[in-house]
């Protein structure tokens, strides 16, 4: 019992990290080719928050830095 409990805990971290690290990725990627197709490239901080589904996301303009906040309801 206590080892599918151990299992199930490292199973649904594993999903959470990975879920987040795709996204930091893809966020990173199109970073990337802004730099490259236009020359420049954006600063930013991810934020990635649990939410209930109808929060929508939003990205905010601090001083040249880009605050993003996306929400799921599935990590």
């Amino acid at each position: 019992m206590k080892s599918a409990l151990l299992l199930l805990t490292v199973i649904l971290i594993s999903i959470y990290t990975f879920s987040q690290v795709e996204i930091r990725r893809e966020i990173e990627e199109a970073n990337a080719e802004l730099s490259q197709i236009y020359g420049f490239s954006v600063k930013y901080s991810l934020t990635i928050l649990k939410g209930e589904g109808h929060e929508q996301p939003a990205a905010i303009d601090d001083n040249g830095i880009y605050q993003i906040f996306l929400y799921t309801t599935s990590y």
